[in-house]
């Protein structure tokens, strides 16, 4: 969600194993960030880490047993199996990186419990609607609440996103008509009448 990955940037697959050292802290700034090595582009890219995530990778870290955070060798897969696999990739192995699918199934659970909680609740269509979500829906939303309720610039988010276009990103904006009313009210016709 916060960081808007596909779920291939994060999942194990023939040639990647997403690891922990791909949290990385900039030595001049000590800004964090997450380095995608390779994404649907092809292309590397580093998404900025805000301190919230900051603060739940080193929660998620403490879980798991390990230092708070990782550093440049720390090659300790990001998302493990607590179970060895009978079968498929790294068979026998626990503490291995989870697959597409593993991670696909994880997020549909969560989803769906997420969906049982709001129908007990009394938000049955809320909950109808939850049931059609998908993995991807979560990177849609975080870029979606990113540029209109967190309000970071459309620039930072497309290479947060790695979009190749700024148009692609601009789809995600959600405007009213009262709120493009609002922003236009006091806007003068003459900028330079400003300046004397």
């Amino acid at each position: 969600y916060s960081c808007y990955l596909r779920i291939s940037e994060i999942s194990a697959r023939a040639g990647y194993a997403p690891i922990m050292s791909q949290f990385r802290q900039d030595p001049h700034s000590g800004i964090w960030y997450f380095h995608v090595p390779f994404s649907k582009s092809g292309k590397a890219r580093n998404i900025a880490i805000s301190k919230a995530l900051l603060a739940g990778l080193v929660d998620y870290r403490r879980y798991l047993r390990l230092s708070d955070l990782p550093n440049i060798n720390d090659q300790h897969p990001i998302f493990v199996r607590h179970k060895a696999a009978a079968h498929g990739r790294e068979p026998g192995v626990i503490n291995a990186n989870l697959g597409i699918r593993h991670i696909r199934d994880e997020i549909d659970k969560l989803i769906n419990l997420a969906a049982d909680n709001a129908a007990k609740d009394g938000f049955e269509h809320d909950s109808q609607l939850m049931r059609k979500l998908s993995a991807h829906n979560i990177r849609h939303t975080g870029i979606t609440h990113d540029i209109n309720i967190n309000r970071r610039p459309l620039s930072h988010v497309q290479a947060d996103a790695g979009h190749e276009s700024i148009d692609t990103t601009s789809q995600y904006l959600h405007t009213t008509q009262t709120e493009r009313h609002q922003s236009a009210f006091n806007k003068p016709l003459n900028h330079l009448a400003e300046i004397k």
